[in-house]
C-alpha cells in the first residue's frame, strides 16, 4: 500500500504540508490507490485567526 502524509492546521484544516508518497511496489498500476493519512498540527495558518473556539 503507498501513503501519503498531510498535515493540517487544526482550526480550519488549511494544508500546511504535504508529504511525497511514499511508493509501494504496485504504485502506478490501474486501480491502485495512495492511502491518505492526517496530521492534524499547530491551530490556525498565517490567513486565519488563532482565537477561535470549536466545540
Amino acid at each position: 500500500i503507498c501513503y501519503q502524509i498531510e498535515e493540517l492546521y487544526s482550526a480550519y484544516r488549511c494544508l500546511y504540508y504535504k508529504h511525497a508518497i511514499d511508493r509501494c511496489g504496485c504504485y502506478g498500476k490501474p486501480g491502485h490507490l495512495v492511502k491518505k493519512h492526517t496530521i492534524l498540527v499547530g491551530d490556525a495558518c498565517n490567513a486565519h485567526p488563532s482565537n477561535i473556539s470549536h466545540h
